[in-house]
This record gives structure tokens, sequence and C-alpha cells, in this order.
């Protein structure tokens, strides 16, 4: 796609997004790895995938209990009418 916003184009932009999100040390995964079906999420509308959401703040904060009583929250993209 050639949409053009500030003078770049989505493959720019998407090469900035993962260079700066590279920085904080964020790992790309292929999307069919986590695509509905996958076991990860039941559709692309959720844009949370609660186990590896757990994960990564088990890693980031280990002081933190284990969160089995804490529920995650469930985000889901709006779908256009």
């Amino acid at each position: 796609m050639t949409s053009r916003a500030n003078g770049l184009s989505e493959a720019a932009w998407e090469a900035l997004a993962m260079d700066a999100l590279g920085e904080l040390a964020w790992l790309p995964v292929e999307g069919k790895k986590i695509a509905p079906g996958s076991g990860e999420r039941e559709s692309w509308a959720e844009l949370i995938i609660p186990r590896r959401l757990r994960e990564a703040i088990a890693r980031i904060n280990p002081q933190l209990p284990d969160w089995p009583a804490i529920r995650t929250p469930t985000l889901r993209a709006r779908t256009r009418s």
C-alpha cells in the first residue's frame, strides 16, 4: 500500500515503528503464529493476547505475586459499520 501521511509510505512508517520497538527489546512474531486458530487468540479483534501479557508482566516485574486470580482485561477492536 502506498498511502502517504507526512510524506512517508506505509512501508516507511512500518520500518520506523519496527526500529523503535526493537530498541525496546520487542520481537516481532509472524502473523500466522498468533492468528485466530493458533491457540493465541479467538479473533483478530482481540488486541491483547492474555498469556503473552501475563508472561511479559511477570518477566518485567518478578517481584509481583503469581496472578492466576487476577483477571486479564479483554480489549477488542471496534468494527466499522
